[in-house]
């Protein structure tokens, strides 16, 4: 289990008691799925409760505290500068999900928007800083093994589907970031029903056209992709070849072109990964993902042009298709979900804390 460490979280709310705390779990609204029993382990000053048994959190993993997502992994999330806050979509918990979540002031929140986009996991998030919105594009359907390939805009709490006259074809497990160099959202397309891509794409105002560097990386799905703002270009890390290969490479890209950046000092072969640029530090973070073989928990950090292992105890769980933001007004990088875990983590000051969403968030810097 996910333990829980200190760094100022305050005092709790809820029972150190496993019993008491499911209890608690149950008065929330928090339940078994089909009335079976629940087994609990206590985790540091709350205790988590799940079908799987202890020892893991499972697909039915519930928390005591305040409300948070249930349990998920291919989820989308991104922090929306416009209203302040981190944006989390979609995914798996098992069942395949369309809500939307956001996390401000140290605490999650069911946005139930009126309209929403139909249920996904896989897809390309980024907040467009150009037209003041955050961008959703395709993702997968595991109920029917169909790609999406419509694009949506998130503002102010509403979800709006856009009808570009050009855009990607249906597409899934691709990698998108903010180009705050070049002033567009970039995509490098992953997998969809016609193969794996290996294609460059811009969004701005509406529009997709795609681009034609003179070199790029190899087809791939499951890379990650952040902007290193003290660099001033997109980082491309990681991923999985069309034959299946795990890699490890690094990849930049500015004013329209790819440059490989591998070097022998890289973190290992994954794909899945979780990546964001540390404003705080002014360094790229990576976390986790999968080699082929196992989950990874291991966090790297990137500058100038170099990777570099961040030590750390404790840490997350070993996970892929975790999601890892920065949230500025907060002052930290934010990991949730992942492998059906629930917890939420905080990484500040080259450490991590796990978060229960009931106590107070970590002093911002």
């Amino acid at each position: 289990m996910e333990q829980s460490h200190g760094l100022g979280l305050g005092s709790p709310r809820v029972s150190t008691d496993p019993l008491v705390a499911a209890i608690q779990s149950l008065a929330e609204g928090y339940g078994a799925a089909h009335g079976q029993a629940l087994s609990c382990q206590e985790e540091g000053a709350s205790a988590s409760c799940g079908l799987a048994g202890v020892g893991h959190p499972g697909p039915n993993a519930v928390t005591a505290g305040h409300a948070s997502p249930p349990a998920r992994f291919g989820a989308s999330m991104v922090y929306d500068k416009r209203n302040g806050y981190v944006v989390l979509f979609g995914g798996e918990t098992p069942a395949l999900e369309n809500q939307t979540w956001i996390f401000s002031s140290g605490h999650w929140k069911n946005l139930s928007p009126v309209h929403s986009p139909p249920a996904r996991m896989y897809a390309g998030m980024a907040y467009d800083a150009k037209d003041g919105y955050v961008l959703l594009f395709g993702g997968y359907n595991d109920s029917d093994s169909t790609d999406f390939s419509d694009t949506w805009t998130f503002a102010s709490g509403v979800w709006t589907q856009l009808n570009p006259t050009t855009h990607p074809p249906e597409d899934a497990l691709m990698s998108m970031a903010y180009d705050a160099r070049d002033g567009y959202v970039l995509m490098y397309s992953g997998m969809g029903i016609g193969g794996t891509f290996g294609i460059t794409w811009k969004f701005v105002g509406g529009q997709w056209t795609e681009l034609t560097p003179r070199t790029h990386p190899n087809a791939m799905y499951g890379a990650s992709m952040t902007f290193d703002s003290r660099d001033n270009y997109v980082v491309l890390f990681g991923g999985r070849n069309a034959t299946g290969v795990y890699l490890n490479e690094t990849w930049s890209f500015a004013k329209g072109q790819w440059t490989n950046m591998t070097n022998g000092a890289a973190p290992p072969v994954r794909f899945a990964a979780a990546m964001t640029y540390d404003a705080s530090t002014d360094t790229v973070l990576l976390f986790g993902g999968n080699n082929g073989v196992t989950n990874l928990r291991d966090t790297w950090s990137y500058v100038g042009g170099t990777w570099s292992v961040v030590r750390t105890t404790p840490a997350p769980q070993a996970r892929d298709f975790a999601n890892l933001v920065y949230d500025p007004h907060l002052g930290y990088a934010l990991l949730y979900g992942g492998a059906w875990f629930r917890a939420t983590w905080a990484f500040s000051d080259g450490n991590w804390t796990r978060l229960d969403t009931w106590a107070s968030p970590p002093a911002p810097g």
